[in-house]
């Protein structure tokens, strides 16, 4: 909140410091109208210089204050994406592991996550996260593929809000990490073709 008032009142002073500089400008060239051409090309120059240095370190501090309020939303961001992450995978290792979370874990996990992931979370990670969790609660079993690759939309939307690409992944690229015959899963109950998806 600190951060985005700065901002706000660095964009205030940055539209007064305009509007003084025009008032001056409009003020120092109706006095120097009837100044000799050499000492008026020399007084306008000066006033140029001081004036690009001016909008210089203003325009300088309002990116450096937005870059550091991207910085800190990353910072926040990325430990709540990897604990979502895990879980995921937990839930979908579990019987390799042994360790298939219970229905109480899934709504612990739930409750807790949700309240800073509606904080922190990117807008379209979050529309991605309703979407799976709408398809889980219907029932995901009716709809195996259509549950795979809305987990995979979810994973390569955190991948973009953290500043990869997702250029040349095909559908199911991703979901080949942890599942070894996606592909073929993928290909046979719909017949849908693998396809960039960056």
């Amino acid at each position: 909140m600190k951060n985005t008032f700065s901002v706000v009142l660095g964009m205030v002073l940055l539209v007064a410091l305009c509007w003084g500089v025009y008032y001056l400008l409009t003020l120092g060239f109706s006095a120097i109208a009837g100044f000799d051409k050499s000492v008026a090309a020399a007084i306008v120059l000066a006033c140029g210089t001081v004036i690009v240095s001016v909008i210089t370190v203003v325009a300088g501090r309002a990116l450096e204050q937005r870059a550091l309020i991207e910085k800190e939303h990353r910072e926040r961001k990325i430990p709540i994406y990897i604990e979502l992450l895990s879980f995921l995978f937990r839930f979908l290792m579990g019987e390799k592991t042994g360790e298939t979370p219970t229905e109480k874990d899934v709504f612990d996990f739930v409750a807790h996550f949700n309240r800073d992931f509606m904080v922190w979370g990117a807008d379209n990670v979050l529309k991605a996260w309703v979407e799976f969790r709408k398809n889980a609660i219907v029932g995901p079993s009716e709809n195996t593929v259509g549950s795979m690759l809305l987990l995979e939309k979810l994973i390569r939307e955190i991948r973009l809000d953290l500043g990869h690409k997702n250029k040349n992944l095909l559908d199911g690229d991703i979901l080949s990490l942890f599942i070894n015959d996606v592909h073929t899963v993928l290909n046979k109950p719909t017949g849908l073709a693998t396809k960039p998806i960056g």
